[in-house]
Parts: C-alpha cells; sequence; structure tokens
C-alpha cells in the first residue's frame, strides 16, 4: 500500500495538476511545484516540508479527516484550529493582511513564506510558538504585534521583514533562535530593543541589524555569536548589574553599559562575586603603571607587585573601563621595583 508522498513535483511544460491522494496515504513530505490542489483523503496526518517551492493555489480536506481544516482562504489547519500550518502560496498577492483565529497557539514552519505583499498580520492571546520561518521575508510587513502569550520564536520567522524601529518582546518570550529578526526592520534599523526577564536563549545572528540601545531584563545568559548585529551601542541594565553583564560572553562586546531605573528581575547574588577575565592575560588592567583587579561586584583592587615608577603615586578613587567607574575598595598587592623608595597615596 502508498502510504506516504515523500517528494513530488511537476515538470510537464506549466501545466498544473490537482493531486488527489489514495486513502492508505498517512503523510505527506515535498509537494513542489505543478501541483494547483492538494487534496487529503482522511487518512493523512502530518503535511511537512511546504514552503514557495510549492506553489499550492489551495487545499481540500476529504470529509472524516480528523487531523487537518481549512478555511474560507485557504489556510490549513488542523482540525481544532490551534496550529495554522500553511497559507497557499500561489495566493500570496490576495494576503496583504490577514487575522490568525483566536484558537492557534502554534504558527507552523513556513507558513507565509515569502508573502512579499502581506502587510499586517493580527495574533491573538493565546499563540505560543511561531515556526521557522514563518514570516521569512514578507517584505512589506510592517505590523505585527506580538502577544504576552508567545514563548518562542523560530529560526528565520521574520528575517526581510519591514518591521518598525522599535521592538518590545512579550514577557512570556523564552528563546530566540538564529536569524529570527535578522535584517527584520526598515532600513535595517532598530531604535531600541527590549529583551525580556524569562528569555533562556538568544541564537546566532538573532538581531543581525544596527541597534542603537538593547533594553536588558534578563540574566546573563549565554547567546550566540553576534546576536545584536555587527555594531555593539548600548546595552542598558538592571541597577547593580553592569558588572555580571560586562563579564559574560556575548555581553561584554557592547561599546557602553548603562544601568537603566528599572529593578532587576533576577537576584544578583545568584551570580557570585569573582575575578573577572576582561583584558588579554584574562587577570587584570593596568592603568598608568598600576594594575588592577576588577571584579564582578563593581570593584577594583590595586594589585601591583612590581611598580616602576618614581616619586609620589597617588592611587584614584577610580578607575574607567568598557564605559564605567569602577572604585577602588582595596589594595590585595603592591610593590616597587625601581631602585629607589618612592611614597603612595590612597
Amino acid at each position: 500500500p502508498v502510504t506516504c508522498v515523500e517528494y513530488f513535483g511537476v515538470s510537464n511544460g506549466g501545466y498544473a495538476v490537482d493531486l488527489l491522494l489514495p486513502t492508505t496515504v498517512t503523510f505527506v513530505n515535498n509537494v513542489k511545484s505543478g501541483v494547483k490542489t492538494l487534496k487529503l483523503p482522511k487518512s493523512v496526518t502530518s503535511v511537512t516540508g511546504l514552503d514557495e517551492s510549492s506553489y499550492l493555489e489551495g487545499f481540500e480536506v476529504a470529509e472524516g479527516n480528523e487531523s487537518f481544516s481549512v478555511d474560507d482562504r485557504g489556510v490549513l489547519y488542523s482540525k481544532d484550529k490551534t496550529t495554522l500550518y500553511y497559507a497557499p502560496y500561489a495566493k500570496r498577492s490576495s494576503f496583504t493582511s490577514y487575522a490568525v483565529p483566536s484558537t492557534v497557539t502554534r504558527i507552523g514552519g513556513s507558513a507565509f513564506y515569502g508573502f512579499q505583499q502581506l502587510t499586517s498580520v493580527t495574533f491573538s492571546e493565546g499563540l505560543k510558538t511561531i515556526g521557522n520561518y514563518a514570516f521569512y521575508h514578507c517584505s512589506s510587513l510592517t505590523s505585527c504585534k506580538m502577544p504576552s502569550t508567545v514563548e518562542s520564536i523560530g529560526s528565520y520567522a521574520f528575517e526581510s521583514c519591514n518591521l518598525p524601529s522599535s521592538l518590545v518582546l512579550p514577557s512570556s518570550l523564552g528563546s530566540i533562535s538564529e536569524y529570527a529578526f535578522s535584517s527584520a526592520f526598515k532600513d535595517n534599523y532598530l531604535r531600541s530593543l527590549t529583551i525580556p526577564e524569562n528569555v533562556e536563549t538568544i541564537g546566532d545572528y538573532a538581531f543581525w541589524l544596527t541597534v542603537d540601545s538593547v533594553y536588558v531584563h534578563c540574566p546573563p545568559i549565554t547567546i550566540g555569536g553576534y546576536a545584536f548585529g555587527p555594531t555593539y551601542n548600548i546595552l542598558v541594565v538592571p541597577k547593580g548589574t553592569r558588572g555580571i553583564f560586562s563579564y559574560y560572553s556575548g555581553w561584554k562586546q557592547f561599546n557602553k553599559f548603562v544601568e537603566g531605573d528599572f529593578d532587576p528581575t533576577f537576584n544578583v547574588s545568584d551570580y557570585p562575586v569573582g575575578e573577572w577575565t576582561l583584558d588579554s592575560d584574562g587577570q587584570s588592567i593596568t592603568q598608568d603603571g598600576v594594575t588592577y583587579k576588577l571584579y564582578r561586584s563593581d570593584e577594583a583592587h590595586v594589585y601591583t607587585q612590581y611598580y616602576t615608577g618614581r616619586g609620589e603615586l597617588e592611587i584614584p578613587e577610580s578607575v574607567y573601563f568598557r564605559g564605567h567607574d569602577f572604585p577602588v575598595t582595596g589594595v590585595e598587592y603592591f610593590g616597587v621595583n625601581n631602585g629607589e623608595i618612592g611614597r603612595a597615596h590612597v
């Protein structure tokens, strides 16, 4: 019995065909160009691998199929309409706007892949997952407000869209996959971006564009390479946490750190005070011939074994590094190696 369509395409000089499957088929994957209508018998329980190359005009679902349904615009859904699978690519020019039903909790991968006439999408509260490539290269998409319930955004989900120049992600968001918002904003520019407190992962090149300011409410999670584009401008962090963020890989690339007025949403004490590893030696910084150890508690300690200067040495109240001042609160080690005795003022 024929139980699966793994790959099907048409090469007949441009004549589209309707693909009518037998009732033995349960799985459909990679139906490509040349198929006008995909007719799903009641036996089919899985449809995957459809994207812009499928060029479908629509779907027909047989009576009695317990897995799929189709709306009046030809969009394929799960039977209970909790998952939006695919919009028919061949009809993309008629999709200038679309309202996702309130029942939908997941938008599947490549659902609106390459719908370049789509200017606005309306989501409802309850949506949790936006799949890989869901709105990839929807280059006219300028209106897309995400509900507070979204938990994950897939790879390339909004790449090459035309979204406005500021973005506040929903508080429920836990993961942002690679290239999720790469080149997704008008003029490839994002004025401000707010990362909510529950985010646990940010993938490579997630925001590959120019971002002026990133406001962070989450802990200093490990983030992917170039997650915030080729230019790391300003990072705004909760009060008392700039030392923590300046230490962690991915965050310390920012050119300037600013502590914001909002309260931290995580416990700073969960990140134990320890020695920073910021310079090439991974131990300390040296300014005016004096070596200092920097700590995540926003403190600097003098640690100079062989000071070679002469005359008086006055230790400053603070040292400046990577956009902010660290008060000098301790002298761990200090020695002179200049052939004479001098004086040091602390």
